[in-house]
């Protein structure tokens, strides 16, 4: 057996915009405290971090598919074999076991021990989602979504002790830092949803209770719409109150848009590629977010 087969599993395009993200977040919400000198994560102590992410998003996937080989041959989605699980989780392991002593590194380089336990509650905490909460209604869901927000949220974690600095000179983008983290948790939850819903036959197949399968598949769009309409008062809250600008009317008003267009393909959708194809549409959204808070204090009057 080839470690190749494993590497097919690392997803990388999904890694690489965990990190943009993360990099991006922090050049602009936490832009002051690097330019002021008061980062705590500065120069290689901020690039480890990012790496420790990305390795908390791999071991991730990977046990994921260690826990989903059965599933996902259901769904034809056939991305490993069942003997290939060895090589699965030993990856998992040594990957796992790598990001704590990364952690460890960085916790105590910038003497701040709370993120020495980041690491080891989100590891188990995904593991066990792998294992047990993937199939449970909404809290499946709901951990992915958590996960998701931690993503930004990692990083006020490693700059707590600048919270007052950021508050008193940086307003902004601590309002910034709070709408992106809302808006990456709604957008995760009504797309792990949606998902839900394309992959109904592997997950009956596997005993699985996930939403669509404990409800049924309309009463769990109402639901979905419910999210969906969450996610679109986030925007009109955050274009009235705190950015009136042209540049945020366009391309929040494009994820608007789009938000309301999987809404409508929604209530005509039930096969399982009517319901990928509302998924990619998320993630298209997800993605016009980040360059939206790539280029928002260019624009920001």
């Amino acid at each position: 057996m080839k470690f190749s087969s494993v590497l097919k599993n690392f997803r990388v395009l999904n890694l690489f915009i965990v990190a943009l993200s993360q990099i991006l977040i922090y050049y602009v919400c936490f832009g002051g405290l690097i330019s002021s000198g008061r980062a705590i994560l500065q120069d290689s102590v901020f690039y480890v971090f990012i790496g420790i992410t990305v390795l908390l998003a791999l071991c991730a996937y990977l046990i994921n598919d260690y826990f989903d080989v059965y599933t996902d041959d259901v769904n034809q989605k056939k991305k490993l074999s069942t003997k290939d699980r060895k090589t699965l989780l030993l990856s998992y392991w040594i990957l796992s076991i790598t990001g704590f002593f990364l952690s460890l590194w960085v916790a105590t380089r910038t003497n701040n021990l709370g993120l020495l336990w980041i690491y080891p509650f989100v590891s188990i905490l995904l593991y066990y989602y792998s294992k047990s909460l993937k199939g449970k209604a909404f809290w499946g869901n709901l951990v992915v979504a958590l996960a998701c927000a931690l993503v930004p949220g990692m990083l006020m974690v490693a700059e707590w002790p600048n919270l007052q600095f950021i508050k008193k000179y940086y307003p902004f983008e601590l309002i910034l830092f709070a709408f992106y983290l809302i808006f990456a948790f709604l957008s995760t939850l009504y797309r792990e949803l949606i998902k839900d819903m394309e992959d109904m036959k592997g997950d009956q197949a596997e005993n699985h209770t996930t939403l669509p399968i404990s409800i049924g598949l309309e009463n769990s769009k109402y639901i979905a719409v419910l999210e969906s309409v969450m996610l679109s008062i986030l925007i009109v809250v955050w274009l009235i109150y705190f950015d009136p600008s042209m540049f945020g009317k366009l391309t929040l008003g494009l994820i608007l848009f789009m938000n309301l267009y999987s809404i409508i393909k929604l209530k005509s959708a039930w096969s399982p590629s009517d319901f990928h194809r509302i998924s990619f549409l998320i993630k298209i959204m997800m993605l016009i977010g980040l360059i939206y808070l790539l280029f928002v204090k260019h624009f920001y009057a």
